[in-house]
C-alpha cells in the first residue's frame, strides 16, 4: 500500500483535481519526451509508445481516483486526443481527432476507468485473486433479475454529499446493479471461466442483443443500457491483472 500511496498525490477532501494536475503534467511530459526522441514516421512504433510510457501514467489506480466533474475528465482526455494527432502525425486545424481516435482504436479513457472499476468490483465481490477488501455494501438478496437489476444487486447508499456519491462503491454499485446477470453470476473463476466468456462473447454477435437477451429489458435504455454494453465489450480481458489490477500501471 505504501507504494501505492506514493503515486497519489494527497487529496484530504477525497477530490482529486489535484492528483489528476499532477499525472497530467507527468504525462504531457513524457509525451513530449515521446515526440523529441522518436523522429520516423511509424504509426505502430509512436502508438506502442504512447501505451507503454504516457497511458500507465493516466491511469494509475485509476479505480480509486475516477474522476466525476466534466473539466477533470477533459483534461484527462485532452492527453490522449494529443497522443492521437502525433501519433498520426496530423497537425491542421481542420483534422478531426475524433476520427484519429477511432481510427487508431483508442477507446476513451473514461470508458477504461469504467471497465476498471466495474472489474474491481467483481474482484472484490467474488474475493478474486490478491484484492483483500471487504464489500461494505449489502446485497438484496434478489431471487433473480429483474427488468432493472441483476440478482447480485446491491443495496445504494444514501448520500448528499458529492464527493461521496462519485467514491468507488457508492458510483460502481450503480453500474454493477445494471450489469446482466449473466455477466456477474454465471462464470468462475479459473480457466473454465475464461473459456465460457470467450465462448460467450463469440456467440453474442453485438454487446446489445447480449443485453436484451440476458437481462430480460428490451423495453429499457439509457443509463443501464450504456453501462452493460460497456462492460460487455471488455468481458474477455476481466481476468488479465496486468491490465485491470488497481497497483498495476502496465498496459
Amino acid at each position: 500500500m505504501t507504494a501505492l500511496t506514493k503515486r497519489l498525490t494527497e487529496c484530504k477532501d477525497l477530490r482529486w483535481t489535484k492528483h489528476i494536475d499532477t499525472i497530467t503534467a507527468r504525462a504531457n511530459s513524457k509525451l513530449g519526451f515521446i515526440k523529441r526522441n522518436i523522429n520516423i514516421n511509424n504509426r505502430t512504433v509512436k502508438d506502442q509508445a504512447y501505451k507503454s510510457l504516457v497511458r500507465p501514467i493516466l491511469e494509475y489506480s485509476q479505480s480509486v481516483w475516477d474522476p466525476y466533474t466534466a473539466s477533470d475528465i477533459q483534461q484527462l482526455e485532452s492527453v490522449q486526443r494529443r497522443a492521437a494527432r502525433f501519433t498520426m502525425s496530423r497537425y491542421r486545424r481542420t483534422s478531426s481527432v475524433g476520427a484519429m481516435l477511432e481510427e487508431l482504436n483508442w477507446e476513451p479513457l473514461a470508458s477504461r476507468r469504467l471497465t476498471a472499476r466495474l472489474v474491481s468490483f467483481h474482484k472484490i465481490h467474488f474475493h478474486y485473486g490478491l484484492v483483500a477488501i471487504n464489500m461494505p455494501l449489502e446485497l438484496k438478496n434478489n431471487s433473480g433479475p429483474t427488468q432493472t437489476e441483476n440478482s447480485l444487486a446491491y443495496h445504494i447508499p444514501a448520500s448528499s454529499v458529492d464527493y461521496q456519491k462519485n467514491s468507488f462503491f457508492y458510483r460502481t454499485v450503480r453500474d454493477w446493479n445494471c450489469l446482466p446477470d449473466d455477466t456477474v453470476h454465471n462464470y468462475s473463476l479459473n480457466n473454465s471461466g475464461v473459456l465460457y466468456l470467450h465462448k460467450l462473447h463469440l456467440r453474442l454477435g453485438t454487446c446489445e442483443s447480449f443485453f436484451f437477451r440476458s437481462n430480460r429489458i428490451s423495453n429499457r435504455i439509457g443509463r443501464c443500457n450504456q453501462t452493460a454494453v460497456v462492460y460487455t465489450l471488455h468481458l474477455q480481458r476481466i481476468f488479465n491483472p496486468s491490465v485491470f489490477c488497481i497497483c498495476d500501471e502496465r498496459e
